[in-house]
């Protein structure tokens, strides 16, 4: 009897839909702007469950206070690419520096 063999498709390559970020605060206009480093193309950004539009790899949020924003990327899966979602808490507090770290 001959010997089956199972077509063999090369795995999925999962990646990051976005590597890093840095952000910008102007507190006078209570605007922040986060810069994704390394975003997956077509990437959907969601801040605190909306989607919000991004302008090549930097979106822009305006009237942000003091408080926690849980910024999350993810993209649709292009040509055997998958890409994984990427999570950061932003934490903007008044009088210190913006802190950012992954969730």
């Amino acid at each position: 009897a001959g010997m089956r063999t199972a077509a063999l498709t090369p795995p999925a390559v999962r990646n990051p839909a976005a590597r890093g970020r840095s952000t910008r605060y102007d507190r006078r206009a209570r605007r922040l702007v986060v810069t994704l480093r390394g975003a997956a193309p077509r990437a959907v950004v969601e801040v605190n469950g909306r989607r919000v539009i991004v302008r090549g790899s930097t979106l822009v949020l305006r009237g942000i206070g003091p408080g926690q924003i849980v910024l999350r990327v993810s993209a649709p899966a292009t040509a055997g690419v998958v890409f994984g979602r990427a999570a950061f808490r932003i934490t903007v507090r008044a009088g210190a520096p913006v802190r950012v770290g992954r969730l």
